[in-house]
């Protein structure tokens, strides 16, 4: 991940050359297979991403209904609501977890998504640069 990482940081800082009008344009053939090759590297970053912001989702449902399931065990024999239920459910401290590694994994891929998608712009831009 930090190979991965260093060559994001050196297209970054190729790209804050340009705009400093400080970059060689004999780079740019270098710099547009970097972004090339982080695309690649990507693939399975964002793979792995996505399938672990899923599998979070699926965690929030599943700790959800247990903790429902829990509540309702313990409420035998006294009325209590889908409505009040739900309530005590979102309060809980194992779905607020749960609801937070979603957000946290999500974030995490969204982000190499960004990343990815902004490569694939990069390298046509690197690539007519010296043109």
């Amino acid at each position: 991940m930090s190979d991965l990482q260093s060559l994001v940081d050196l297209v970054t800082k190729s790209l804050a050359e340009v705009r400093e009008k400080e970059f060689n344009e004999s780079r740019s053939e270098t710099i547009a297979a970097a972004c090339q090759e982080i695309e690649m590297k990507l693939a399975d970053v964002l793979a792995e991403a996505e399938g672990d912001s899923k599998n979070a989702k699926n965690v929030i449902e599943l700790v959800t209904a247990q903790v429902a399931s829990e509540i309702r065990k313990t409420n035998v024999g006294t009325k209590i609501t889908e409505g009040a239920i739900a309530e005590r459910v979102l309060q809980d401290v194992r779905v607020i977890e749960a609801k937070n590694s979603y957000i946290d994994k999500e974030k995490y891929f969204k982000k190499w998504q960004y990343i990815f998608n902004t490569m694939k712009d990069n390298h046509i831009f690197f690539r007519n640069l010296d043109k």
